[in-house]
């Protein structure tokens, strides 16, 4: 998948009596409103009418030029640049969480945004190998035992950790995957312990009964930076009137980039069956 710009009927026509304005947007596949070719994919916008569904990239209504990236976590799905990072964080914490409530009653998942929290908080628990009773995996007790020695000093929490307790029961592998598949999930892009933990359910039908772990999200922060830099570029000597239509193109492009990174606790409570 390559990253998109979504243009309506009047830019594409602009673009085409500028041809230079054009070549400064090659390396983007350049898709324009209710394109045909646009109905094998997705996008999911956080604000509007469409917020937080999937809708065909043929259906949706432009009313700006869009920079459109894939989504890193589900297949043929694409997010917009301007709130890539953002989304992609709260979608992370969507799977994540589903996942986990299906998993058994009982089971739940926390979220932390920052290494303070997440450290008080496995500091707060037993350091014995054992968490909320449950047996700790071998990286999750060595961070344990080495909490309360090493724990960093960090004057600012940038959020409260997020709790989801499951009230269903276990569902089996024959349901995971049909949930995998409608919510289009791409296991093999997600981040390594969120795939680790598919990818051991589907083999095995059951998973271990704690995971603490640091999770490193690789976004395309910096790369969607770079991209829209060269559009703002290509535009800045151009008629202002086409440069509008990609207002949020160069919003895009004076954000500096950033890595996200976020740490999961998740308790299980199904017997393995």
């Amino acid at each position: 998948m390559n990253e998109l710009m979504l243009i309506n009927k009047v830019t594409n026509a602009m673009l085409e009596r500028n041809p230079s304005v054009k070549k400064g947007l090659e390396g983007f596949e350049l898709m324009v409103e209710h394109d045909e070719k646009g109905k094998d994919f997705f996008f999911k916008p956080m604000s509007g009418n469409h917020a937080n569904k999937l809708i065909t990239l043929s259906e949706y209504p432009i009313q700006q030029s869009q920079f459109l990236v894939p989504s890193g976590l589900y297949k043929d799905v694409y997010f917009d640049s301007k709130n890539f990072d953002e989304q992609y964080q709260d979608e992370y914490e969507y799977i994540l969480k589903r996942f986990v409530a299906k998993l058994g009653k009982g089971s739940t998942s926390k979220v932390f945004k920052s290494k303070e929290e997440w450290n008080e908080y496995r500091a707060s628990a037993k350091t014995s190998g054992e968490i909320d009773g449950g047996m700790l995996t071998d990286s999750a007790r060595i961070g344990a035992e080495s909490t309360s020695s090493n724990k960093e000093n960090n004057s600012t929490k940038h959020t409260k950790e997020r709790a989801l307790e499951s009230f269903q029961p276990k569902c089996s592998k024959e349901d995971i995957k049909r949930w995998i598949e409608e919510e289009r999930i791409n296991i093999k892009a997600l981040p390594q312990t969120l795939r680790l933990m598919f990818e051991e359910f589907l083999d095995k039908g059951c998973l271990q009964m704690v995971y603490s772990e640091k999770e490193t999200i690789q976004t395309q922060s910096e790369h969607i930076e770079k991209k829209a830099k060269k559009v703002k570029a290509a535009l800045e000597v151009k008629l202002y009137s086409l440069s509008s239509q990609f207002e949020d193109v160069c919003e895009v492009a004076s954000k500096k980039a950033i890595k996200l990174e976020t740490y999961i606790h998740v308790h299980l409570k199904h017997n393995g069956a």
